[in-house]
C-alpha cells in the first residue's frame, strides 16, 4: 500500500502546490481585475453558463419536436426546429469568437 501512496504523489493532487501554481498562473494570465483579459474571462464563464442553461432549454425542445412528429403536427414541428436553429445559430460564434479572443489576450501576455 505504502507503494500506491507514493505513485499517487505529485500527480494531479489538489494541494497547496497546486493552488500556489494557479495563483502565479493566474497573476501572469491577468494583470488586473479590471483589465480586458479579465472582462473576457467574466464574458466566457458567462456565456459557457448561458450555454449549459441552453443545453438543457434544447433538449426540452427536442422533446417537443419529437412529440410534435409523433402527433403529426406540422405548424408546432417548424416552430420548435426554428428556434432551435436560430439560438444555435447566434449563440456557437459568439462563444467561439469570445473565446478566441480570450486565448489571443492571454498568449499576448504570456511573450
Amino acid at each position: 500500500m505504502a507503494q500506491r501512496n507514493d505513485k499517487r504523489q505529485g500527480r494531479g493532487n489538489v494541494d497547496k502546490a497546486f493552488w500556489n501554481r494557479l495563483s502565479k498562473l493566474i497573476r501572469i494570465v491577468l494583470p488586473g481585475w479590471k483589465s480586458r483579459e479579465a472582462r473576457n474571462i467574466y464574458l466566457l464563464t458567462a456565456l459557457l453558463v448561458v450555454r449549459t442553461l441552453m443545453s438543457i432549454w434544447l433538449a426540452d425542445v427536442n422533446g417537443r419536436v419529437v412529440k410534435a412528429i409523433v402527433n403529426k403536427s406540422l405548424s408546432e414541428f417548424m416552430v420548435r426546429v426554428s428556434a432551435t436553429a436560430i439560438t444555435e445559430r447566434v449563440f456557437t460564434p459568439a462563444l467561439r469568437r469570445v473565446r478566441s479572443s480570450t486565448c489571443s489576450c492571454s498568449r499576448f501576455h504570456l511573450r
